[in-house]
């Protein structure tokens, strides 16, 4: 987890910077142990983040 995620270009902890970014939806919440997706079941959508 990151308490500061931002999508403010240049900010620390943005998800905005020079090699790109993408987000991932699972059907279901994360474990917090199991890698490389915390149990979350299937992937159902995703998409490219940009600035």
């Amino acid at each position: 987890m990151v308490k500061d995620l931002t999508l403010e270009e240049g900010a620390p902890f943005s998800l905005l910077d020079e090699d790109g970014s993408a987000i991932v939806i699972h059907e279901g919440p994360d474990d917090y142990q199991t890698d490389p997706a915390g149990n979350s079941g299937a992937r159902i959508a995703c998409g490219e983040l940009n600035g």
